[in-house]
């Protein structure tokens, strides 16, 4: 019997995990790209254009949400109790 079909040979192959679907993968329903953004948002005319973020902690513990008008360079932060949506 050779390494190459001995089975410690099958056992340590190496499995790529995929999660979603390549099509779907920010999972947002009716997400608009940001290059298909308003030109006056992209202008940065009026106060009220917001950008949105969501940071993820060191081993996927908490999450940090912030909040940026991009006029005024205003920016707001604050903890989420958990990571999913509701």
């Amino acid at each position: 019997m050779d390494d190459s079909t001995s089975i410690y040979a099958t056992r340590t192959k190496h499995i790529v995990k995929r999660y979603g679907s390549a099509h779907n993968h920010t999972g947002i329903p009716n997400r608009i790209d940001i290059d298909e953004r308003s030109a006056e948002a992209n202008n940065r005319k009026q106060v009220g254009d917001w950008e949105v973020d969501t940071i993820i902690g060191r081993s996927h513990k908490g999450a940090i949400v912030t909040l940026d008008d991009r006029k005024s360079k205003l920016c707001r932060a604050a903890p989420l109790a958990g990571k999913k949506a509701r």
